[in-house]
């Protein structure tokens, strides 16, 4: 009797031993098991485009949904949220402040991490455009100032360490649509028996992000003025893409706040022949609320798509009414 027990026990521990492994098998080449791939994400413009992409076949939490991405730090919470899921979406360029200690931890427990910008070209932040041309007119006297090169030599070297990179390449829809198809690539290749409808979520979205670029050409392509005056300098790639140029009270993080030298500045730019005061909702909008009292320029709405969110609203939507702003700003013709 006790021998047939224990030939009872041994099939039995041979068939669940089995099924572990089967079922091993199986979430590796389904991540997600039956609810599907698992994506966690930091902030809205990739919530949006995860959702798109994935769409039935698995889900997307955003663990920074309602808090600005330039300043907030995640939760034990959000740190269970980020190690359950198939894989972590960051924007990268130093855009999450917590990004690179947290990629660390989730890579050591075999969570891959996803930078939606590793394919972009970035551009440098946190100095005007005419800057070396200034310097050079400043020294066409011949006359040498030590500690002014020195100070400017300082500043590139330190234009070169982290966090110098313009992060906000969503506020582009031509580079967002490149970073719509770099996710779909990455998701398709963790889950690739899905990777045909994911790949093709992706163009339907891309063929939208097309179409929004289109509106932005025709609406933005007659105008009578090409500068405007924004709440914080994140709308540099938008503004490049459209040729027109961008005067940011804050630099590129809504945590910055403006010199007295750069609010002086910018009331000799409006009397230079600037339209309106773009304001988003950040510690920002009382400095511009100020400087459009100072300067008599009407202030307009917009919003860097990054966590201020209505629920009738979505990326696309708030685009549009951005460029709505912008062609107001500019006096762009119908």
């Amino acid at each position: 009797m006790k021998q047939t027990v224990g030939i009872i026990i041994g099939v039995a521990v041979l068939i669940g031993s089995g099924f572990l492994v089967a079922t091993s098998q199986n979430q590796e080449e389904n991540p997600g098991g039956e609810e599907g791939v698992v994506i966690t994400t930091s902030f809205y413009p990739l919530e949006f485009a995860l959702e798109r992409i994935v769409g039935e076949l698995g889900t997307v939490t955003n663990i920074g949904a309602g808090r600005d991405p330039h300043d907030f730090e995640p939760s034990t919470q959000d740190m269970v949220a980020l190690k359950r899921a198939d894989a972590v979406v960051l924007q990268g360029a130093d855009f999450e402040p917590w990004g690179d200690s947290v990629m660390a931890s989730l890579e050591a427990d075999g969570v891959p991490v996803i930078i939606a910008t590793s394919d972009i070209e970035l551009h440098e932040g946190g100095h005007e455009h005419g800057e070396d041309e200034s310097h050079e007119e400043e020294h066409e006297d011949g006359q040498h100032d030590d500690t002014h090169e020195s100070e400017h030599e300082e500043k590139h070297n330190d234009e070169h360490e982290p966090g110098v990179y313009d992060p906000h390449t969503w506020l582009d829809p031509v580079l967002f649509s490149d970073m719509v198809k770099h996710l779909a690539t990455e998701i398709a290749a963790l889950d690739p028996s899905n990777a045909d409808a994911y790949m093709s979520n992706a163009a339907a979205l891309q063929t939208e992000l097309a179409s929004l670029h289109t509106q932005y050409e025709n609406r933005l392509a007659n105008c009578e003025l090409d500068e405007v005056i924004t709440s914080h300098d994140a709308f540099g790639y938008l503004a490049d893409r459209y040729d027109f140029k961008i005067h940011a009270i804050a630099g590129l993080s809504t945590q910055d706040t403006p010199s007295a030298t750069t609010l002086a500045g910018l009331k000799k730019e409006a009397e230079e022949g600037i339209g309106a005061i773009l304001l988003e909702e950040s510690s920002i909008t009382a400095y511009g609320e100020t400087l459009a009292r100072e300067t008599g320029l009407q202030t307009l709405s917009l919003n860097p798509i990054a966590y201020s969110i209505s629920a009738n609203e979505n990326y696309v939507t708030l685009m549009q009414s951005n460029l709505e702003s912008f062609a107001t700003a500019l006096a762009c013709n119908e």
